[in-house]
């Protein structure tokens, strides 16, 4: 029993500590000007950056262009995940999960619908002809 139960512990700490890596490939990104670029997104789901065939790390500006950027430094680096990381654990249930389910709840009787007519049942030797007609082929 203890064994399962620190199993089974351990197993849930591991998942909550991975996180999921960025997508792989690379990626077609159109400039407001019509030029195209390759870039890569890197990183994982909770800090992630795009990165041009040289490299170099890539941010989008105000004006929309994709430019090369200044490498971060390592306090940079675990400021901007820090807060990432405080942006996500800020979000409230309502941002996370749908409170509100159209769904009907409850049981449905439905009385009073006429039965529709059945088609006719084939006759026996009609599945015979089909199983056993010019047309049937045995494997």
């Amino acid at each position: 029993m203890k064994k399962t139960f620190l199993i089974s512990a351990l197993f849930c700490v591991t998942q909550l500590i991975w996180a999921a890596p960025a997508a792989p490939g690379t990626t077609v990104f159109i400039q407001p000007d019509g030029t195209q670029l390759l870039l890569e997104l890197r990183g994982d789901e909770y800090y992630h950056y795009l990165v041009n065939a040289q490299g170099e790390r890539v941010e989008k500006g105000a004006d929309g262009f994709y430019r090369p950027v200044e490498t971060m430094t390592q306090q940079t680096f675990l400021q901007r995940r820090k807060a990432a990381k405080k942006r996500r654990d800020a979000r409230t249930p309502a941002q996370t999960e749908p409170t509100y389910n159209p769904a009907p709840r409850g049981i449905v009787i439905v009385a009073g619908v006429a039965d529709l007519p059945r088609p006719p049942a084939p006759p026996p030797q009609g599945m015979d002809e089909r199983g056993k007609g010019e047309n049937y082929t045995h494997d």
